[in-house]
C-alpha cells in the first residue's frame, strides 16, 4: 500500500506540474490547441513513468529485506544487516522486480487511464 500511495501522489504532482490546464476548474484558454491522442497519452506516459521510477528506489530495499526474511522470523534490522554484509548494495536491488520494467508498465497504466476519462 505505501508503495502505490507515493506512485499515486508523485504522478499527480508531475501531471500537475506539466499539464495545469487540466485540473478541474483551472481556467481554459479558449485559444489553446488541443492536444493529440498521441501527445496526450505519450505526456501522461512520461508522467506515469517519472512517477513511478523513484518509488521503485525507494521501496525496493524494504522489499528485499522482506523476500530475504521470509520464512526466518527475524527481525528486520537483523535481515538488513545480514544483507548488507553478505552482498553489499547490489543484495537490496538484485532481488526485486525491475524497476524500469515497472516504470514503464505503470507508465502505460496511467497513459490508458488518462485517454479513457478524457473525451476527445
Amino acid at each position: 500500500a505505501p508503495y502505490h500511495g507515493m506512485q499515486f501522489m508523485l504522478v499527480d504532482a508531475l501531471n500537475a506540474a506539466m499539464f495545469p490546464d487540466e485540473r478541474p476548474g483551472a481556467p481554459q484558454d479558449p485559444n489553446a490547441v488541443p492536444p493529440t491522442v498521441a501527445q496526450y497519452f505519450f505526456n501522461h506516459f512520461v508522467c506515469g513513468a517519472l512517477g513511478t521510477l523513484p518509488v521503485g528506489f525507494v521501496v525496493s530495499p524494504f522489499d528485499a529485506v522482506y523476500q530475504y526474511s521470509d520464512g526466518r522470523h527475524l527481525r528486520f534490522t537483523t535481515c538488513f544487516k545480514r544483507m548488507w554484509q553478505q552482498e553489499g548494495l547490489r543484495g537490496f536491488y538484485n532481488k526485486s522486480p525491475s524497476i524500469v520494467g515497472s516504470s514503464v508498465q505503470f507508465g502505460l497504466v496511467f497513459a490508458l487511464q488518462a485517454i479513457v476519462r478524457v473525451p476527445f
